[in-house]
């Protein structure tokens, strides 16, 4: 018995290693070290990454100093050039075959103001006119709205200063403003409002100002834009000042309040204020035009 008991365990411990033997040549069959190889690079044509179309207009850092009122040496846009916003410059491009100045500002990038004043890059026209009856300033032009503030901004305003106090030293009475009309999600147009003044010196906090509602526009798509500002007298005294506008062919007309204490009114355009956003519009075929005797 202690033989077969000897003899049966020999067997069982030969069965045993042949078992881890065949086990361990499989393991190293079925999965294999392989050695690093280096792969060539490609030869033949490749197909390259595109480069990214870059933005001319992408935010500039107003901590790295910003920008200053800068523009091509002969603008394509009439009026003296108001920078004040460190986002971007004034520039110039091509769009749909037509050369357009481009006017864009972001929220919270007014550089050179420290009073807390709202972002703008606009133009200025001079001179302003005085209160005589026949003088007037005009101007117009092509727009197209990418893009405005998140409460809407200013693409056009007229300017008047007058007697007797109120309000700020150099009131505008008569602003256009843009407001993003949006369509599943999406701004698919632009409603454009006259905030105008019911009083001189009045603010929309204290009920002298409005906005009225004129039209609406769709977003990247040209209309044309034309205001005129002036004065009416009769027998020598001032019975009218006005800021007439007509958008793709539309009129909105308005006789600002208490005419005979106007001193003088002007007109201004570009992008102005962006309270949360950014704003960005492209002008063409700008025409100034002015009567001061």
């Amino acid at each position: 018995m202690k033989f077969f008991s000897f003899g049966l365990k020999i067997k069982t411990y030969s069965y045993t290693l042949l078992l881890l033997l065949i086990a361990s040549c499989g393991s190293q069959t079925d999965d294999p070290v392989e050695p690093e190889i280096d792969i060539p690079d490609p030869v033949g044509d490749v197909t390259e990454e595109p480069t990214p179309v870059v933005d001319p207009l992408e935010g500039l850092n107003c901590n790295e100093g910003g920008t200053i009122d800068n523009e091509p040496e002969n603008p394509i846009n009439v009026g003296r050039l108001d920078d004040r916003t460190c986002y971007a410059n004034y520039v110039e491009i091509m769009l749909d075959d037509n050369l357009f100045g481009v006017y864009s500002i972001a929220d919270n990038s007014n550089h050179k103001d420290t009073n807390g004043l709202q972002p703008r890059i606009e133009r200025a026209l001079t001179p302003r006119v005085k209160p005589t009856g026949g003088n007037f300033s005009e101007f117009s032009a092509i727009y197209r709205i990418e893009e405005v503030g998140d409460t809407g901004s200013y693409i056009a305003q007229t300017k008047g200063k007058h007697t007797g106090g109120g309000g700020s030293a150099d009131p505008a009475i008569c602003l256009f403003i843009a407001q993003a009309v949006v369509t599943d999600g999406e701004v698919t147009h632009f409603d454009i409002y006259r905030e105008e003044i019911t009083v001189r010196g009045g603010t929309l906090q204290d009920g002298g100002r409005q906005n009225i509602y004129l039209t609406r526009v769709p977003k990247n798509e040209d209309f044309t834009f034309y205001l005129k500002t002036g004065f009416d007298a009769a027998n020598g005294v001032i019975t009218s000042h006005y800021a007439n506008a007509v958008i793709n062919g539309e009129s909105f007309d308005y006789d600002i309040p208490d005419p005979e204490r106007a001193t003088e009114t002007g007109i201004r355009y570009g992008a102005y204020r962006v309270k949360g956003g950014k704003a960005k519009l492209y002008i063409r075929n700008t025409v100034f035009n002015f009567k001061n005797d």
